[in-house]
């Protein structure tokens, strides 16, 4: 129920229309996007975890914070990259990175993956069984993934343990990583 009302919500502070038409369009997008979601935030989804309203305040607090984190994250990587681009002295030294992610929500890790994609200076390249891929400007630009804190904000929203940072292989080309 927390999903319609959040989408919804959403919805109509995007479009500005409050007719019929836009409403019955909206009902439908959103009962097709919560119909086809079997995963949902604010509820616990790790094995042993019982679901019930404190998990619900629990995510929704945890997809707050996300949503605070991420407008950060943004903001301070777009200056990052803004300095290497424009400084000369600043190195860029692409890499590719390979790392795996302990969260087994599938949306979950598509919520890591699109994060990495809209903070500049990375791009998640492939995503499969928890398997991540993921090009970087330079590797500090992916501190936030190497040192897990991207994982830690969003493995709370899906009801989740903490992650310790993952091993991460760097190479310069999709040959020099050795697959597990």
């Amino acid at each position: 129920m927390a999903l319609i009302v959040l989408l919804s919500v959403f919805w109509l502070i995007l479009s500005g229309r409050f007719t019929a038409p836009f409403f019955i369009f909206m009902a439908v997008s959103v009962a097709t996007v919560v119909l086809m979601n079997p995963e949902r935030p604010f509820g616990a989804r790790a094995p042993g975890i019982p679901r019930g309203g404190a998990n619900w305040i629990r995510g929704s607090a945890a997809l707050a914070r996300y949503a605070l984190w991420l407008f950060v994250s943004i903001l301070k990587a777009n200056v990052d990259v803004a300095r290497r681009i424009l400084s000369p002295s600043m190195p860029i030294r692409p890499r590719l990175m390979r790392f795996d992610t302990k969260i087994q929500s599938e949306v979950g890790q598509v919520m890591v993956a699109n994060t990495i994609t809209l903070t500049p200076g990375t791009v998640t390249l492939d995503l499969q069984d928890g398997t991540f891929w993921v090009h970087a400007l330079h590797p500090d630009t992916a501190g936030d993934v190497v040192h897990a804190n991207l994982q830690n904000m969003v493995a709370p929203v899906f009801g989740e343990p903490r992650e310790t940072p993952p091993e991460v292989q760097w190479a310069y080309s999709w040959k020099e990583i050795s697959e597990p």
